[in-house]
């Protein structure tokens, strides 16, 4: 996955993951939108269950709204490494099911025999440079009848700083 700025930089971190280091500041304020949430969770319900991965989860605020009692695993995949150490202190905390787990990095990061039947981008395909070769990637992933699901601002002005550069 590459990403639309040079802001985001990589680092080694101690397990030698590809990290990036995200610009935005929306992520605190839209963690707290829990109608929007609330209402996104209910329409996607439907299509959640078995194993799912969210691509570019942030600091894990949708966690709590899609993952239900059908979800065997969730996975949330985050290459910003301190927002990935925030999921894990939530996880640790007993704030988030225990069938979660975080990985640090990109699509690249996931072990390639692993299927999916929800994949989740939120918010997050407009800010990958190289989208089309990333659904590419995130279709390897996906089980048969699965479910791959792009949500993206409706607005221009509800982008991140990332994806206007």
């Amino acid at each position: 996955m590459s990403v639309r700025s040079e802001e985001h930089r990589s680092d080694c971190r101690a397990a030698g993951l590809l990290s990036y280091r995200y610009v935005g500041s929306e992520l605190e304020l839209f963690s707290a939108a829990t109608n929007l949430k609330t209402c996104m969770a209910s329409v996607l319900s439907r299509f959640i269950g078995g194993r799912g991965l969210e691509v570019g989860a942030g600091i894990g605020s949708n966690i709590t709204y899609l993952h239900t009692a059908l979800v065997r695993e969730w996975t949330s995949l985050e290459p910003d490494g301190d927002f990935a150490r925030r999921i894990e202190d939530r996880l640790a905390v007993g704030e988030l099911p225990p069938s979660c787990r975080v990985i640090a990095g990109t699509i690249e990061r996931i072990n390639e025999a692993a299927q999916f039947e929800i994949i989740l981008y939120i918010d997050v395909l407009e800010d990958i440079a190289e989208d089309a070769a990333e659904l590419v990637r995130a279709g390897r992933h996906l089980a048969a009848e699965g479910n791959l699901i792009v949500l993206a601002p409706a607005h221009q002005f509800l982008f991140s700083p990332l994806t206007r550069r």
